[in-house]
């Protein structure tokens, strides 16, 4: 039978492993991002770096969904929409709830009840 110390030891070396990768993968993301010039592939880039929005740290996470959301001026309707679901959750890890929600009822009026898209369904999550 395992020691209490020896279970201490392993949920502390679990935990800073996970850690670390989580970090690493961010940086590879950070840096594929800042060698990207293709607008078009910076927004993609960006909104793959969002999926990781809660492991960024929220001064970060704030700064790149403002930057993405320059750059997606131009995009489509869904891309805007994802960048803007980035910066609702900034929104919310600064506790401007009023901003967030603000935010999901404008990208909420773009999309139908009968649409049911994926990008509809996360609007929803966050407007709760």
């Amino acid at each position: 039978m395992l020691q209490p110390r020896y279970i201490v030891l392993f949920f502390i070396l679990f935990t800073c492993g996970f850690g670390f990768s989580q970090t690493k993968n961010i940086d590879s993301l950070v840096h594929l991002l800042n060698s990207t010039s293709n607008s078009s592939e910076k927004i993609a880039r960006y909104l793959t770096l969002f999926e990781q929005h809660q492991s960024i740290e929220k001064d970060s996470l704030f700064k790149y969904a403002i930057r993405a959301k320059t750059l997606a001026v131009n995009s489509n309707k869904n891309a805007q929409t994802l960048v803007n679901i980035a910066l609702i959750n900034a929104y919310y890890r600064f506790d401007k709830f009023d901003s967030a929600l603000l935010l999901t009822n404008i990208e909420l009026k773009k999309y139908s009840v009968k649409d049911q898209s994926a990008i509809y369904k996360r609007l929803l999550t966050l407007k709760c």
